[in-house]
């Protein structure tokens, strides 16, 4: 099967008009985060004069009421409309980041933080909701992954234009702030507009399968598969993805090996490595079976600790290029679990459960995000941090061992993508279409 069967150009101009818009629309909104990413504590601190610890303090009250409120989203957007749900959670959340623009008071930051936290608990299942709603089933896993690769290269431009706006004043600040709220408010009538009437929930027929247990959040886990495929996201989430923050940077620093300068440059290979292995690796990988995939994240995952650890034993260029061998095997890691599993189990569930299902993939993507950082704490001043990495390293080989076990857990339909039309039958019909047509949603 040719690769430029599956490149990710050709397949944006293969999918339904609404997911392209979709995906613009979630671009502004990665945009927005980029814009206040940094700058919290210097807002709160320099420019409001706040205590210093007030930031911190607001970031932890968001993290709580985002992890908190994130299983109430799914179970409402299995329970009530879509086109209610969605757009509340995102005009939440832009209030609540908008609202930061006139925080001049600790109490305020911190009211304003959990109502942030609030609607930023259901983002990502919303997010990930709509597009599994939209797209066909074929085409998932490499939707999800241009969301991925668009939401980190439009934060990573949001960063930048954010850096060049703030000039130290408070004007220029909540302009930021209240940027970041538009780009919640467009995506939220971006979901009004573009959701299909037809997508809604497939609701339980009366007298039909009345032994079946209810919809719940515990019927969902007792998917062996599923439950599996968040098991190794979890695992991802706390020894991967939240040390990226953590564990990476205190590492290095504590050996000074490398100077913050070089921190930055690692991170900006991150996002260069992630769009790159998007367009170029991602397209390759679509008929490899999703459990092999994930192994190969944990087994990347392994070796980026490895480049890590003997980063931190050098210094100057040599440990600047060792660190950023690893960050780039971390960033090919991270592009491929993400939008696998998130493909992986939106395909294994109904539209019945489906909004239950993407909230617990943020869940434990959140939980391992919080994990992850408490891990650092307690290993970090041990030896200097090498048992920290070392842990990490051997951590990440229990990714394998959760995908050979998803390997016997699923069937060949779930594991292997499903092929992909022909470009010219894919086409054809999608070009002839009627407007109603494309109204209706795929099906898992």
């Amino acid at each position: 099967m040719s690769s430029t069967k599956h490149h990710p150009l050709r397949v944006i101009g293969m999918l339904p008009r609404r997911a392209q818009a979709l995906l613009v629309a979630n671009a502004v909104n990665s945009f927005g985060a980029g814009l206040v990413m940094p700058f919290l504590l210097v807002y709160f601190g320099d420019v409001r004069g706040m205590d210093i610890r007030i930031a911190p303090a607001a970031i932890a009250v968001t993290g709580l009421c985002s992890f908190g409120s994130g299983l109430v989203w799914g179970h409402l957007l299995d329970k009530l409309s879509y086109r209610l749900v969605m757009p509340v959670v995102m005009l939440i959340a832009g209030v609540g980041t908008g609202l930061y623009a006139l925080a001049d008071r600790p109490w305020i930051a911190l009211a304003v933080s959990a109502l942030y936290g609030l609607g930023m608990g259901g983002v990502g299942t919303v997010t990930k909701t709509m597009f599994a709603t939209v797209v066909p089933k074929e085409h998932r896993t490499l939707t999800f992954g241009l969301e991925f690769t668009l939401f980190n290269a439009f934060v990573g431009l949001g960063v930048l234009v954010g850096g060049l706006v703030a000039a130290g004043t408070l004007r220029s600040y909540q302009l930021l702030y209240l940027g970041d709220g538009l780009s919640f408010v467009i995506t939220a009538l971006a979901f009004m507009v573009l959701l299909p009437k037809s997508a809604e929930k497939q609701h339980r027929k009366p007298g039909a399968d009345a032994d079946a247990p209810k919809p719940s959040y515990r019927t969902v886990l007792r998917t062996p598969a599923l439950a599996l495929a968040l098991f190794g996201m979890l695992l991802c989430a706390t020894v991967s993805l939240s040390q990226f923050q953590s564990a990476l940077p205190g590492y290095v620093t504590v050996n000074d090996a490398v100077a913050p300068r070089g921190i930055s440059v690692a991170f900006i290979a991150n996002v260069v490595v992630i769009v790159l292995a998007q367009f170029l690796l991602m397209p390759r990988l679509t008929t490899v079976r999703r459990s092999t995939l994930i192994s190969a994240s944990g087994v990347l995952s392994a070796a980026s600790w490895v480049c890590v650890y003997f980063a931190g034993l050098t210094s100057g260029t040599a440990a600047l290029v060792t660190l950023v061998v690893g960050v780039a095997v971390f960033s090919v890691a991270e592009v491929i679990v993400i939008p696998i599993v998130a493909a992986l189990i939106n395909g294994l569930v109904t539209d019945e459960v489906r909004g239950r299902t993407n909230a617990l993939f943020s869940f434990v993507i959140s939980g391992g995000m919080i994990l992850g950082p408490l891990l650092t704490t307690a290993l970090l001043d041990v030896d200097r941090g090498r048992v920290l990495i070392v842990v990490l390293a051997v951590a990440s080989l229990l990714v394998p061992l959760a995908g050979l076990r998803l390997r016997r857990s699923l069937s060949d339909e779930h594991d292997r993508p499903v092929p992909e039309a022909a470009p010219e039958a894919a086409a054809g019909p999608a070009a002839d279409a009627e407007p109603e047509d494309e109204l209706a949603p795929a099906t898992a």
